[in-house]
């Protein structure tokens, strides 16, 4: 897994372009996603909108041994991160309850 703290992770606009900038490194690394899923905008109180459900960001690329997935997880340290996760597989990208709580 890979954590990334954004650079302001409460001013929507700078969490959007950190996402991007993520995302385009990763479609220059592996290509297109296999899948992607988005709710809700980058505006108003993201961090609130993280945690209720109401902005969702996950793009996954399939692998030989599983998927490797990016996301804006919801956390329940309530922290805004982004996430790149590889796993055999997922819950459904509606379960937003996906990101790491600790690393040792």
């Amino acid at each position: 897994a890979l954590i990334i703290d954004p650079s302001n992770p409460v001013d929507a606009t700078a969490l959007q372009n950190d996402f991007q900038a993520v995302l385009g490194e990763l479609v220059a690394a592996y290509g297109a996603p296999s899948s992607t899923f988005e709710r809700g905008d980058f505006a108003g109180d993201v961090v609130q909108a993280i945690d209720d459900g109401d902005l969702i960001r996950i793009a996954e690329w399939r692998t030989a041994s599983g998927t490797l997935r990016l996301g804006i997880p919801r956390r329940l340290d309530r922290q805004v991160r982004i996430e790149v996760h590889h796993a055999r597989s997922f819950r459904p990208p509606t379960i937003t309850l996906w990101g790491l709580d600790a690393v040792n």
